[in-house]
């Protein structure tokens, strides 16, 4: 029983006089004042309640997976380990301290690399026998060092994993094999709610398997084009993985007749299937590290009856509208790298009627068309264009948008040679259609950078003057970002 619910069988909980309220950005002498009627993040009553706050703060991830910028241990800076260092020395004061900060230490995971440190090796997995209760485990067997690597891996919540060619000690042809029986069906990573895989060769896939989990809330997978080529492979798996996790639990017994890669069987595929449904997983992104796949029209179809999918990053390539005009009910960010044509046929098969941020990659030609059908419950727009050098006018881009979205957030990312051609009438058209708008920002290659030089005479690029942008500002009160490539004085 919990201390605290002891404390409240004895009538202390409850009738405590005073309650500790934590400041969940806490800052280093920040105070704790008594609780009041602002809204709290923690109700601090004994250190069991603090100390899980303060280890956070020692986290050398905080942001979790966003704060890790390369794979493998050699990203982890001097500040990270000394942070690693004392979250070790503090599991070691006490067993109250041990527990909370083991899992500040071990819940985000930058490789698998720790993990494959404290399991047994393939010679000793072969020989584990797993008895009922962990007590029976002799010190020191096998199956003694197979109990603890589960203990550790229980505390993963994210994990950042990077399959290269060749990993010390692991042999991917047959690890995945050997775990599989001794998981009885359970993941390897039981409470992973994060996971960010990128798969450099096809040998890794059985690993896959066991990664994915039912506590999973978001997921991003990249089987890496530099060394799988455009094999057919690499893209049934992708399409044959997503089709998995839309199946709910009274559907479970249909995932076989997804139509799986060949590679992709045995005592891996086996264990894939017979794992709860994915009820918790509201972020798909296929399109980090590297080229993307294409999704195909039935696999846009499935993904559209995911009741939890709130955020998707994808590359389409439909041919037709999808037939998902009920779909993608909760779906509330959407990130597209497709042509104008299949953007529009994306918008034409489905309604997104909770669609709020929109992010789109396509080539600039007939793009128009496409934005004249973007649901009109888009607030926040980015448009990323990359494939030529013709100048880009805004008022022809934004003509389809101005009278039928409410944008509150407008971005257009262009390549660094690509003019921009925008006029103060255009600025005056934007601020009259959004008038709420907070951002607006046209950077070349994702930087805010100001254009060099001039365009050529011919191009016939024209340029906001200051006195425009003023203006702009004025009428736009709620305006915090604007960022313009180039302005003219006059």
């Amino acid at each position: 029983m919990e201390a605290r619910d002891e404390l409240r069988e004895v009538g202390v909980g409850e009738r405590a006089p005073r309650v500790l309220e934590l400041d969940h950005t806490f800052r280093p002498g920040a105070m704790l004042s008594p609780l009041s009627g602002s809204s709290l993040s923690h109700q601090v009553f004994f250190n069991a309640d603090l100390l899980p706050e303060i280890f956070h703060h020692l986290s050398p991830y905080p942001e979790g997976l966003d704060n890790i910028l390369t794979e493998g241990h050699a990203s982890d800076n001097e500040g990270q380990a000394d942070l690693k260092c004392t979250l070790a020395a503090c599991a070691r004061v006490s067993r109250a301290f041990s527990d909370v900060a083991l899992d500040a230490l071990w819940r985000t995971l930058n490789g698998l690399w720790p993990l494959w440190c404290i399991m047994p090796d393939e010679d000793a997995l072969s020989t584990v026998q797993v008895p009922e209760d962990e007590s029976t485990a002799e010190a020191g067997s096998p199956s003694w060092h197979w109990f603890r690597f589960r203990r550790y891996a229980f505390r993963v919540r994210e994990l950042r994993c990077k399959m290269e060619p060749f990993v010390p000690s692991m042999r991917p042809d047959n690890t995945a094999d050997l775990l599989i029986p001794l998981l009885s069906g359970a993941p390897l990573l039981p409470r992973l709610e994060h996971l960010d895989a990128r798969f450099e060769v096809p040998d890794w896939l059985p690993l896959l398997s066991i990664l994915l989990s039912p506590s999973l809330r978001s997921i991003r997978l990249s089987l890496e084009y530099s060394r799988w080529g455009a094999s057919q492979l690499r893209t049934t798996l992708i399409h044959s993985l997503l089709r998995l996790m839309t199946y709910p639990d009274d559907r479970k017994h249909e995932r076989r007749l997804i139509p799986w890669p060949r590679e992709f069987h045995g005592p891996s595929l086996e264990h894939l299937l017979a794992q709860d449904a994915f009820h918790d997983l509201h972020t798909i992104d296929t399109l980090v590290h590297g080229r993307p796949i294409d999704l195909d029209r039935p696999t846009v179809e499935v993904l559209s009856r995911m009741p939890s999918l709130k955020t998707l990053f994808v590359a389409l390539a439909l041919g037709v509208p999808p037939a998902c005009h009920d779909g993608f009910v909760a779906l509330e960010t959407l990130h597209v790298s497709a042509t104008p044509a299949d953007i529009a046929h994306l918008f034409a098969g489905c309604r997104f009627p909770r669609l709020r941020a929109l992010a789109l990659r396509s080539p600039s030609a007939h793009l128009p068309t496409a934005l004249a059908a973007v649901p009109r419950s888009v607030t926040a727009l980015a448009l990323e264009l990359r494939d030529s050098w013709e100048p880009v006018r805004l008022a022809e881009l934004l003509a389809p948008l101005l009278a039928r979205v409410a944008l509150t957030s407008f971005t257009l990312d262009l390549a660094r040679r690509q003019w921009v051609s925008v006029t103060d009438g255009d600025l005056d058209a934007v601020a009259g259609a959004w008038p709420a708008l907070v951002r607006l920002e046209i950077t070349l290659d994702g930087k805010r950078s100001a254009v060099k030089g001039a365009p050529p005479a011919d191009a016939g690029v024209a340029c906001p003057t200051v006195g425009g942008a003023v203006q702009f500002a004025s009428r736009c009160p709620a305006l915090r970002a604007l960022h313009l490539p180039m302005l003219r004085k006059v």
